[in-house]
């Protein structure tokens, strides 16, 4: 809170601004600010305020910022697929999603949030979202998730951390995959 304190009014209208796009509320602006900064957003919210050159640039790979993903935001875009991928998702009965961690709590795959879809108790998706692309993918299946509403929440990470998206070249090396089969349009609702 304090760096929010010392900095230019246009710069923290920004980051406000940013801070209400990643849906933050006004109350916890201090704290969406000091995260905001802390991921290196805050070069996006001077090109905002007017203070540099509102010219986009793309970091190198090892330049990268990783962009905060809310656990929120990582179920709602897995619930996102499951659906697009004929699932039904409402029956929480039946269906359910749980963030995936290592025996030593980390993400299972370092630099994504992966959320585990479960359909009577067995994983039937491992959905895993590049914390400085936005890209969807999962990885045990090698599948990478291009739906229209998975795309704008890509695209607005990318916005934020200035990476361009991994080729599929890319991908598949990161993930451990042969090839990757690319999803675009939903399947029918399976039973």
């Amino acid at each position: 809170m304090r760096a929010m304190m010392k900095t230019r009014p246009a710069v923290k209208a920004a980051v406000l601004v940013m801070c209400s796009l990643l849906g933050r509320a006004a109350s916890g602006a201090g704290a969406c600010f000091d995260t905001v900064w802390s991921h290196g957003a805050l070069e996006e919210a001077k090109d905002l305020s007017g203070g540099q050159s509102s010219q986009r640039r793309t970091l190198s790979p090892a330049t990268q910022v990783k962009v905060l993903v809310p656990t929120s935001d990582a179920v709602d875009i897995s619930r996102i697929v499951a659906r697009n991928q004929g699932y039904n998702v409402s029956n929480r009965t039946l269906s359910y999603f749980d963030v995936l961690r290592t025996k030593d709590g980390k993400p299972p795959i370092p630099g994504y949030i992966t959320v585990g879809f479960y359909v009577n108790s067995s994983p039937v998706l491992d959905i895993s979202i590049n914390e400085t692309t936005g890209q969807v993918v999962d990885a045990t299946r090698c599948l990478l998730f291009e739906y229209a509403d998975v795309e704008k929440y890509s695209r607005d990470i990318r916005r934020m951390s200035k990476a361009r998206p991994l080729t599929h070249d890319e991908l598949k090396s990161a993930l451990g995959c042969t090839s990757l089969e690319v999803r675009r349009t939903s399947v029918g609702r399976k039973r």
